[in-house]
């Protein structure tokens, strides 16, 4: 198991990891395989939950697997507010146009959908450093955290603990 640390703005969280996504908006944007296959981990639920990735974290994309924990970060919260799990990843960028404030030249395009989605109140400094990092850290960009740094997650049950 992975886990990834992931910086966000509470406008986008709204959007896609609160709120959740009409399965509608998917069946508009994804391809019919990248569509049946969250639709297949989706069940019975027409809502979906996701973040994304610009081509410049493509490495990280690639690595993340189905089963893998994000912590999410909201800026200017100095804390980490969410944990999740990934379910599935595609590669759109409609539906990262749709989702999220398009960028120019650098669109939302790989996409992670998420479940067991779960509000947490840690402080940033104090995960910072207990995984080895620099608890002044603002996470700037999404990072998976190295299989060394997890001692500390060990000690509980799940990441979600």
């Amino acid at each position: 198991m992975n886990v990834y640390l992931v910086p966000a703005s509470s406008e986008n969280i709204k959007a896609t990891v609160t709120k959740g996504v009409s399965i509608d908006v998917a069946k508009r944007c994804l391809n019919q395989y990248d569509f049946d296959r969250l639709s297949s981990q989706l069940g019975d639920k027409k809502i979906f939950y996701c973040w994304a990735m610009t081509e410049g974290k493509r490495s990280t994309f690639q690595s993340m697997g189905i089963g893998d924990s994000v912590i999410i970060t909201l800026a200017g919260t100095g804390l980490f507010n969410y944990v999740a799990e990934v379910i599935c990843k595609a590669e759109s960028i409609d539906l990262g146009k749709t989702l999220w404030t398009y960028v120019p030249n650098n669109p939302w395009k790989l996409i992670y959908f998420l479940t067991e989605i779960r509000t947490i109140n840690v402080r940033k400094p104090t995960l910072l450093q207990a995984l080895g990092y620099d608890p002044a850290d603002h996470v700037s960009g999404v990072r998976r955290v190295l299989t060394e740094r997890l001692h500390v997650i060990k000690k509980y049950s799940s990441i979600h603990e």
